[in-house]
């Protein structure tokens, strides 16, 4: 969801309070590679983290915002599905 709303700031305060590594991202376009995600981290502004997405097998979580469509939730989904297959296929 957008970097303003605050419903998808709280999901990521959730996620922080459970130790759970999370990526508030407003757009699939922040997903760079496998290796990079461009994310904006609680109270801070946008960074690139590196190494975001692990190897092997993984349990992934993808939340919004009230207000984010799901086309949007959906090509997020379907971005991290296209890298793990890519990164099996090498």
């Amino acid at each position: 969801g957008g970097f303003n709303s605050s419903n998808t700031t709280h999901l990521q305060e959730i996620a922080i309070e459970r130790q759970l590594p999370s990526y508030h991202i407003d757009s699939v376009n922040r997903i760079i590679s496998a290796d990079e995600i461009e994310h904006k981290p609680l109270h801070q502004e946008v960074e690139v983290a590196r190494n975001w997405l692990p190897s092997g097998s993984i349990v992934v979580g993808v939340t919004s915002g009230a207000s984010t469509p799901d086309r949007v939730v959906e090509d997020v989904i379907n971005k991290i599905f296209e890298l793990k297959i890519t990164a099996v296929a090498v």
